[in-house]
């Protein structure tokens, strides 16, 4: 049976043909490329609200635990829609927490779809460990460029991205917003 194009399975199989993917169970990352997140959550609390309240916030990647949405709902976020590639993630996170939004799709098909601005976060996606195209991740850092206003902030974790993933954002017009104790694999970045 022919796959119907243009729908979120479609999307994702096409994603992960031609994605370097390693054999990996994603999942076993998710808890662990939380982590930056609840230490610079707390040291720059004020800072993050500033950030998130009253701002809708579309996360890459949530994964099984319902990603970073209570944290950014805890931070004044107006709104949360997760983008994840599996099923069972995205049914799992609408159980646990159910005044956020999960969808099962491409996260790049859905930033370039999206009609009003959002901050747009990630844990752990941009770890090579997980995907390792780079052709994919330098479209969706621009696609994510292209949707942040000016002046507004793009937050992101990165697991073992580091050099290549700060790179990435500073090439498209990203400004790294530089703190003292900023876990090196975490990027902070203003659009300028």
């Amino acid at each position: 049976m022919a796959e119907i194009k243009n729908t979120p399975q479609y999307r994702v199989n096409a994603l992960l043909r031609t994605a370097d993917y390693l054999k990996v169970k994603c999942s076993d990352f998710y808890d662990e490329a939380r982590m930056p997140w609840l230490l610079v959550s707390e040291m720059f609390k004020d800072d993050f609200k500033k950030i998130f309240s009253g701002k809708k916030v579309l996360e890459i990647g949530p994964g099984y635990d319902a990603g970073l949405s209570r944290m950014v709902f805890e931070l004044g976020a107006l709104s949360y829609l997760g983008v994840d590639i599996n099923k069972d993630a995205v049914n799992t996170s609408r159980a646990k927490v159910p005044q956020g939004e999960f969808v099962f799709d491409d996260s790049l098909y859905i930033i370039k779809s999206l009609k009003e601005p959002h901050v747009i976060i990630s844990s752990g996606v941009f770890d090579t460990a997980i995907l390792r195209d780079r052709a994919y991740i330098e479209e969706l850092v621009r696609a994510i460029y292209d949707k942040t206003p000016l002046g507004e902030f793009t937050l992101h974790s990165a697991g073992d991205f580091n050099k290549d993933f700060h790179e990435f954002f500073s090439q498209c017009g990203f400004q790294k917003w530089e703190r003292e104790y900023l876990p090196i694999d975490f990027g902070i970045y203003r659009k300028i």
